[in-house]
């Protein structure tokens, strides 16, 4: 079953009012959209938007860190994380981000490899902000 419009609204609503966090809202609408694609039950949908907010919280605080990406990507940092926490769970969810100016900016985050490659995906869809 699709995760309906009106809770992938509250995603987007929820994950842009983390405070000390900023996203392209076009690049944000498309994350949540895509973790609907990823997650296509609603439990899994909402423990995956959950995960990504505690996530975007602990970058914001400084909480957790990430060494950078190589190459023509490095100024911004993978950050890994679980969409639901289990022992034993992979850390199938990515976070693209930075720290600037005493704020992070996200690049993008979605699962690891669905519905595609997550850093592909982001290296051919998004500019640098």
């Amino acid at each position: 079953m699709a995760i309906s419009v009106d809770l992938i609204a509250q995603a987007i609503d929820r994950l842009a009012s983390v405070p000390g966090v900023l996203m392209d809202p076009d690049a944000l609408a498309e994350d949540a959209f895509l973790l609907s694609v990823s997650f296509p039950d609603e439990h899994g949908f909402l423990a995956a938007v959950l995960a990504t907010e505690r996530a975007l919280q602990y970058l914001a605080t400084g909480r957790v860190s990430s060494a950078r990406l190589g190459r023509d990507r490095a100024e911004w940092m993978p950050y890994r994380y679980q969409h639901r926490i289990a022992q034993g769970q992979q850390a199938d969810c990515r976070i693209e981000w930075q720290a600037r100016d005493g704020v992070v900016y996200v690049r993008g985050f979605g699962h690891r490899w669905r519905p595609v490659d997550f850093y592909a995906r982001i290296a051919h869809q998004r500019k640098e902000r």
